[in-house]
């Protein structure tokens, strides 16, 4: 991954005053060995472990597993606050029991947006809510063969791209409203 943006004088500040603490500076040294893993840090209040975290991590990604919604959206406010880096938050998918005339798509594009990110590994922060990490996705292998990218004056067949994107799980109408449908008119998709 590449250098992280983060303000030095914060965080180089914040480091050397952890370094005198013993507890730290054991951190650290897990940080900083060839040992990877999760690790807890219990203890301190929320925006202190996010500012433990970037001291420790000294430019480098991580991600962050929260328990809950409303702790991943204010470890995402206080991380960028911190730095200049995007943050993603990977929210659990919305399951709707009950029949419904129209549904949103925003939620399912965000987190295959995380998704990809990942996959291509672009640089950032990620926020896991625990609810969304013990919700089962499709392996890796699988995700990358199914995505693709449309760029400007590319020649595409128009049928195999309108099956790849039923089969995708896009929606075929008239006119496109929303994120997840597409329209055909001719040989132009929108």
């Amino acid at each position: 991954m590449s250098e992280m943006d983060f303000s030095p004088d914060i965080i180089g500040l914040m480091r050397a005053r952890a370094m005198t603490d013993k507890a730290f500076s054991e951190l650290d040294s897990l940080f900083s060995s060839t040992i990877s893993g999760p690790i807890n840090i219990n203890g301190p209040a929320d925006a202190q472990k996010i500012a433990i975290m970037l001291a420790l991590l000294n430019g480098q990604a991580a991600c962050l597993l929260v328990p809950d919604e409303l702790r991943a959206r204010s470890a995402a406010s206080e991380l960028r606050a911190m730095t200049s880096v995007p943050v993603r938050i990977f929210r659990p998918r919305e399951y709707n029991l009950a029949d419904a005339d129209a549904t949103s798509r925003e939620s399912e594009m965000k987190r295959l947006a995380v998704l990809s990110a990942l996959q291509t590994g672009q640089p950032g922060f990620f926020i896991i809510t625990a609810s969304a990490s013990i919700q089962k996705l499709m392996e890796p292998q699988a995700f990358s063969s199914w995505s693709f990218e449309l760029e400007i004056g590319m020649k595409v067949d128009i049928e195999d791209l309108c099956n790849r994107l039923l089969h995708l799980g896009y929606e075929r109408v008239q006119l496109t409203e929303s994120a997840g449908q597409f329209a055909r008119r001719g040989d132009i998709i929108d």
